[in-house]
C-alpha cells in the first residue's frame, strides 16, 4: 500500500517532466533546424527572380504587390543587419529564409508530435525537397510556406477546440499577405468554414472575430489594389498556360502542353517519393472519413494548389521550382501525417527519406558551395584632388570606404561621376574568401592598389 502511495505521489512529477520535455522540443526544433538551414545556406542565386529581388531590396523597395509582407520583412532585415553588421541584402535574405524555415519546422513538429512515431514523420517533412527554399534561398517563398504550415496548425487546433475560430482567418490572412499565391486556397477555406458551420454553433461574436482576423489581408489588398501602393503588377494573365475557356473546353491541353513536362520536375524536386506516396495515403485515410477530418481538409488545400500548378506557366523555366512547390508541400505533409500508420510504412518511409537525401545532395548541398564559400573586403578611396565619385558594386549597391561582405567570385565595379554621365569599369577577376582588395579612383579610372590575403 505504501508503495502504491509513493507511486501515485510521483505521477505529478512525471507528468511535469513529460510536459517540460515537450516544451523543450518546441525550443530545440527551431533552433536546430535554423542552424542546419544556415549551415547549408545558398551561396548563389537559385530562384527565378532571386537576383532581381536582391537588387530591389538594395534599391529600397519595401512593398511588392504580389509578395506584400515578404518584401517588407526582407527589407526590414536588410536595414537592421546592414546598420548593425554591414550585411548586404544577399545575407539578410539568407537570414530571412532560414528563420522562415525554422518557424515552418516548428509548426510541422507541433502538428506531427501527436502522431505515432512522430520523429519519422517529422524527418519526412524536414528533409523534403521543398526545404531547399529554407536554406538561404534568395527568394520570397519561404515565408508564405511557413505561414501556410502555421495555418494548418490553426486548423488542427481549432478542430481540437484548443484555438478559437478567428485563428483560421488570421493565419490564412497572414499567408495571403506574404504571397498572393495563397489565394488559390480560398475555396478550401470556404469549404472548411461551411463544414464547421454545420457541425458547430458559431456565435455572432465568433463571426465578428473571424472577420477581424481577416483584416490584415483586406487592408493590404486595399493598399495595393485600390491605392496602387507597391512595386510591380498585381496580376498578369499572360502567365496562364492557355486561356481559361480553353482549359474548360479542352482539358486534355493540360497534358499535351510542353510546360507539363517541365513541371513534372517540380514534383520530383519539391516532393519526391513522399509527394507520390501521398496519393495512396489519402485514399487509405478516406476509408474512415469520420476519423480523418483533418486529412479531408488538407486534401482540399492540395487540390486547390494543384489546380494552380496545372494552370500556371513557369515563365522562368526550371528556376520557378519554388513558385510551384505549394501543392507538393501539402502532399508531403499529408504523407507524413499518415506514414507511420500505413501497412507499408517501412518501405514507404525508407523510399521517401532515401529520395530526400538524394535531392539534398543534388540541390542544397550544391547551392551551399561549402568549399568556395566566403566573403572578401573591398576598400575604395579617392585619389588626392580627385572629383568625388560614387562607386557601385555589380550595379546593385554603392560602396562605402570599406565593405566587408563581398561574396567570393567575380564582380563588377563602376565609378559614377556626380557631374557627368560618364563612367569607368573595372572587374575584380577573382575575389577569394578572406581577401582584402584596395582600390583608388581618380577622374579617369579606378585602379587596383593591392590585394591582401589572410
Amino acid at each position: 500500500m505504501l508503495a502504491l502511495d509513493e507511486q501515485a505521489a510521483k505521477k505529478p512529477f512525471a507528468f511535469k517532466a513529460l510536459l517540460s520535455k515537450e516544451r523543450a522540443s518546441l525550443v530545440l526544433v527551431p533552433v536546430i533546424m535554423f542552424a542546419w538551414f544556415w549551415f547549408w545556406r545558398s551561396h548563389g542565386f537559385t530562384g527565378g527572380d532571386s537576383e532581381y529581388w536582391e537588387r530591389l531590396i538594395h534599391g529600397g523597395v519595401w512593398l511588392n504587390k504580389r509578395q506584400m509582407l515578404s518584401f517588407f520583412v526582407m527589407q526590414l532585415a536588410f536595414r537592421i543587419t546592414h546598420a548593425l553588421f554591414g550585411w548586404t541584402a544577399f545575407i539578410a535574405m539568407n537570414l530571412v529564409s532560414c528563420l522562415a524555415g525554422a518557424l515552418a519546422m516548428l509548426a510541422s513538429w507541433a502538428l506531427l508530435r501527436e502522431r505515432e512515431h512522430a520523429g519519422w514523420s517529422f524527418a519526412i517533412v524536414a528533409t523534403a525537397g521543398f526545404t531547399a527554399m529554407f536554406c538561404g534561398n534568395i527568394e520570397s517563398y519561404a515565408q508564405p510556406v511557413a505561414a501556410l504550415l502555421l495555418h494548418f496548425l490553426a486548423i488542427r487546433r481549432y478542430q481540437q477546440r484548443r484555438w478559437p475560430l478567428w485563428t483560421l482567418s488570421f493565419t490564412y490572412s497572414l499567408a495571403l499577405c506574404f504571397h498572393m499565391i495563397n489565394m488559390a486556397a480560398l475555396p478550401a477555406l470556404a469549404a472548411l468554414l461551411a463544414w464547421q458551420a454545420k457541425r458547430r454553433n458559431i456565435s455572432w461574436r465568433d463571426a465578428w472575430l473571424f472577420a477581424l482576423g481577416a483584416s490584415p489581408a483586406l487592408v493590404l489588398w486595399w493598399t495595393v489594389s485600390v491605392c496602387s501602393i507597391g512595386y510591380g503588377p498585381l496580376a498578369d494573365s499572360n502567365n496562364c498556360i492557355v486561356p481559361p475557356m480553353e482549359l474548360l473546353t479542352k482539358p486534355w491541353l493540360v497534358f499535351t502542353s510542353p510546360f507539363l513536362q517541365l513541371k513534372q520536375w517540380f514534383i520530383v524536386w519539391n516532393g519526391g517519393v513522399a509527394a507520390i506516396l501521398a496519393i495512396p495515403a489519402i485514399i487509405w485515410a478516406f476509408r474512415k472519413p469520420s476519423e480523418n477530418h483533418f486529412t479531408i481538409i488538407l486534401t482540399l488545400y492540395f487540390l486547390c494548389f494543384l489546380a494552380h500548378w496545372l494552370a500556371w506557366k513557369p515563365d522562368r523555366g526550371l528556376y520557378d521550382w519554388d513558385l510551384f512547390s505549394f501543392p507538393w508541400v501539402v502532399a508531403v505533409f499529408l504523407y507524413a501525417w499518415h506514414a507511420m500508420e500505413l501497412p507499408w510504412r517501412s518501405a514507404g518511409v525508407g523510399l521517401a527519406l532515401g529520395c530526400n537525401m538524394l535531392l539534398f545532395a543534388y540541390r542544397p548541398a550544391q547551392y551551399a558551395q561549402i568549399c568556395e564559400r566566403g566573403y572578401g573586403t573591398i576598400e575604395v578611396h579617392a585619389a588626392e584632388g580627385a572629383e568625388p565619385r560614387r562607386v557601385m558594386l555589380d550595379e546593385r549597391i554603392y560602396l562605402a570606404p570599406e565593405n566587408r561582405y563581398v561574396l567570393a567570385g567575380i564582380h563588377q565595379i563602376r565609378s559614377i561621376s556626380n557631374a557627368a554621365a560618364e563612367s569607368k569599369f573595372i572587374r575584380v577577376v577573382v575575389m577569394r574568401a578572406g581577401e582584402r582588395h584596395v582600390y583608388r579612383y581618380d577622374d579617369q579610372t579606378i585602379r587596383l592598389e593591392r590585394i591582401e590575403r589572410k
